[in-house]
Parts: structure tokens; C-alpha cells; sequence
């Protein structure tokens, strides 16, 4: 199964735990609006109609809250973690050719970084109701920190080369973004989120679900379909695949089992290095639960582990 679908990101909260994870070096919830605000670029008139005629409303960070829409909107997806939702609302117009426009974003600027050391931002983020253009997210990492962004600012998705800008878009699946800089004397950089959001043909918000919003030393890998098969009294086979984002990542994996969370014994994917991998456990104790982690590694990437996890091991069969 290809990584993507909304449901396979929100079993990620219970598969993969902080185990192994590099410190993240942002404060989730401290990321600041900047002094610019939220600015209007102004697109066609609709019936005479203004740009602010046609906004409702637009909101910034809300750290782990629900934007102020109902519950049973589609736009409301589970939480990964802590959410940030970024977005606007429109008056109840129809048919409203794309236009006028707003954009915003929010800054966080981290010190006491080791100069010379590159730094990785990463983000996940979903888009809702792209219509006529629609909502768009970026991340960004500036090695010349401030309350605007430079030109040295690096961006994913990267700057257009013709017409400069260009942003990501995700419609009901999350999506990996990740910019790396090298930290100059400062010692600082700053993380940009930044959204726009264009009218469209329906009367419903426009949001941007931001989540993981990550800075570390090391890329960030993901272990994901974590699959038991072939259970029988004494052996079973586990699998699991490894990503970073959507793209498949090759590692070295592992399995930690016995029977209790300290584990005792470990299993190597006898084919490491690879993407998708099998790893058979022998000498099962029949009827016997057992505990196990799954743990990857790979050069210039954070290892990484999952929770801990059980199966039963089925019990000896006997025939009268």
C-alpha cells in the first residue's frame, strides 16, 4: 500500500512513537504571526463586488484546536500530533470566478544552532477544497532569521524560476514537504509556513491542515503497514514497509520481541537493505503473547521505532 490516504497518517500516531526521534528544535506551539499580517492581492470583481465583500473571515495558527467550522465538515481530518489550521472564510456567494486572493503565514525563529550543520524542516499538510485555484501551502527554512523572508529563504515546493511563486496542494491526502539550509554564524534560522487562498465556485472555507511541523538535524523516515501473517504455533512473519513522505526508502530493519516490553531477542530482515521488508520469527512458544517493536535505520536519516505492539503466537493443536 502506497503511503497518502488520510486514515494510513492518522494509524501513524499509533505506530509511530517519539522512540528514536531526533529532538525537534521548533515550539509547536510558538510560532508567531508576522507584522505584515494577512495581505490582500486584489483579483477580479464579481458584480461590482470588493475583496473584502467576498472574505468572511481568515484565521492563523490554531495549535491542536479545530478551525471555527463544524465538526461534521470534511475539512475537519484527525490530528497527527498538534494541527495548525490555516485559512479564510467566503460569504455565501456562488459562482464566483477566481479572484481576489489573501495570503498568510507564520514564523518561528530558532537559536543556539551549530553553524555549518545542515538543518532540515519538515511538515505535513493537507489541502481542502482546492476549487478555482484554492488553498496552497509552502515550507520554508531561512538561514537569515527575521520577521519577513529573505532571498536566501529555501522553499519546498520550490520557487518557480519564470514566475516566482508556486505553492503545494493536497487535497484530502497529506503530503511531505521538507527544506534544509546550512546554519550560518548566526546560529539561527527560521521556519516559514506560509498559505494562500484563492475565491471559488462554493460557499466553504478553504483550509490548509498543517501538521509535524518538524526542525532536527536528520532527515525523517516513517514506518508504515505493519502487517503479521503466517502466524502459527512457533513461527511468524512480520512486515513492514519504510518511507520518507510518499517515496519508498531503503533501510536496514529490524525486529525487538520476547515476552515482555524489555524484549530479550532481535531479528534482522535477512535481505537488509531494502524498502519493503519480511522478517520470520522462529521458536515461538505456542499460545504465547508476545511484545515487539519494529525499528529502521539508514545514513543521514533519524531512526526510527514504533510502539510497542503484541501478537499471540496460536496454540498447539491436538487431536482426540
Amino acid at each position: 500500500m502506497i503511503r497518502g490516504a488520510l486514515p494510513i497518517l492518522v494509524l501513524l500516531t499509533a505506530i509511530l512513537g517519539s522512540t528514536g526521534w531526533a529532538a525537534n528544535l521548533l515550539i509547536n506551539g510558538d510560532f508567531e504571526t508576522p507584522p505584515y499580517g494577512v495581505p490582500e492581492v486584489p483579483g477580479w470583481n464579481w458584480w461590482g463586488a470588493s475583496a473584502d465583500d467576498l472574505f468572511d473571515g481568515v484565521f492563523d495558527s490554531t495549535w491542536n484546536v479545530p478551525p471555527p467550522c463544524s465538526p461534521t465538515d470534511p475539512s475537519n481530518y484527525g490530528p497527527h500530533g498538534g494541527l495548525y489550521f490555516l485559512g479564510k472564510y467566503y460569504k455565501p456567494y456562488t459562482c464566483i470566478p477566481p479572484g481576489p486572493s489573501r495570503r498568510g503565514g507564520l514564523y518561528q525563529i530558532v537559536g543556539g544552532l551549530t553553524p555549518g550543520t545542515t538543518y532540515y524542516a519538515q511538515a505535513w499538510f493537507a489541502t481542502h477544497h482546492p476549487h478555482g485555484g484554492g488553498a496552497g501551502f509552502r515550507l520554508g527554512i531561512d538561514p537569515n532569521p527575521g520577521p519577513n523572508p529573505s532571498k536566501q529563504t529555501v522553499w519546498d515546493p520550490p520557487l518557480d524560476p519564470i514566475w516566482g511563486d508556486k505553492f503545494g496542494y493536497s487535497e484530502g491526502t497529506y503530503r511531505k514537504l521538507e527544506a534544509s539550509v546550512t546554519a550560518g554564524e548566526s546560529g539561527a534560522v527560521a521556519v516559514w509556513l506560509q498559505y494562500t487562498m484563492t475565491t471559488n465556485n462554493v460557499s466553504e472555507p478553504q483550509i490548509v491542515q498543517v501538521d509535524d511541523v518538524r526542525l532536527a538535524d536528520t532527515h525523517c523516515m516513517e514506518i508504515q503497514n505493519i502487517d503479521v501473517i503466517g502466524v502459527s504455533a512457533n513461527i511468524v512473519q512480520i512486515t513492514f514497509d519504510t518511507f520518507d513522505g510518499l517515496n519508498p526508502l531503503v533501510t536496514y530493519g529490524y525486529v525487538d520481541y520476547g515476552s515482555t516490553p524489555s524484549y530479550g531477542n532481535t531479528k534482522a530482515d535477512p535481505s537488509n537493505p531494502r524498502a519493503n521488508h519480511e522478517i520470520t520469527l522462529t521458536g515461538l512458544t505456542a499460545g504465547a503473547t508476545y511484545h515487539y517493536r519494529i525499528r529502521a535505520t539508514a545514513a543521514n536519516y533519524e531512526d526510527a521505532a514504533t510502539v510497542d505492539l503484541t501478537f499471540v503466537a496460536q496454540p498447539s493443536l491436538y487431536i482426540k
